[in-house]
């Protein structure tokens, strides 16, 4: 009886494992996010509870990896279109912490060797006025758009907020420009007409003198 019983028990362990490796196979693949383990116990499999939770669980592991290999491409694309524009932009989140920029915004604000990333916007630009349109654009809702100056030079500061249902929270994208220079046009049309005007004055004086 007592070798039966033993011989009963080592059998009874034999069947456990044979019946759980299957569950601990497919737990070890999942654990590991392998889709070539999860592709072998799919083929394998049969039409078993078992075999159709691998067969689930594999299709399912494919489409994810699918689902983040197309993130990766289209978030690489969206980069490539940012650093490609020549303003700069940043996109923020609700509480007006950076989430990506592109090379011209790093320029812009003159970035440190610490990734601007994960960073608040206020750490670094200096411009009051599109500051205070960023928080109005967040609380309000509605886009805003700014001239602000800092040190002589004139920036174009425009704030639009993100569509919501493309994400789980509000984000705001920001787009900074100098516009010193296309300010300055109108300023240098004027001066270069009054010039042009008192110029033109002293000899059309004197011809009109000597024709009276």
């Amino acid at each position: 009886l007592l070798v039966i019983s033993a011989l009963w028990l080592v059998l009874a362990v034999m069947l456990a494992r044979t019946a759980t490796k299957p569950i601990s196979d497919l737990a070890d693949a999942l654990e590991r996010r392998s889709v070539q383990s999860l592709a072998g116990l799919a083929m394998r499999a049969d039409v078993s509870e078992l075999g159709r939770v691998q067969k689930a669980s594999y299709a399912l592991l494919q489409e994810s990896e699918m689902l983040v290999e197309r993130e990766r491409s289209q978030s690489s694309a969206l980069s490539a279109v940012l650093d490609a524009v020549p303003q700069a932009i940043v996109i923020l989140d609700s509480t007006g912490a950076i989430l990506s920029a592109n090379k011209q915004f790093e320029q812009f604000v003159g970035a440190d060797a610490l990734p601007v990333a994960g960073r608040h916007i206020a750490e670094l630009i200096t411009l009051p006025d599109c500051l205070a349109a960023i928080e109005r654009c967040t609380s309000e809702h509605q886009s805003q758009t700014v001239v602000a100056e800092d040190h002589g030079r004139d920036y174009s500061c425009s704030v639009h907020e993100l569509d919501k249902k493309a994400s789980r929270e509000r984000r705001a994208l920001v787009v900074l420009e100098d516009i010193t220079d296309a300010m300055a046009l109108p300023r240098i049309k004027a001066d270069f007409v009054a010039n042009a005007s008192h110029e033109l004055k002293t000899p059309l004086t004197a011809i009109r003198g000597y024709l009276e």
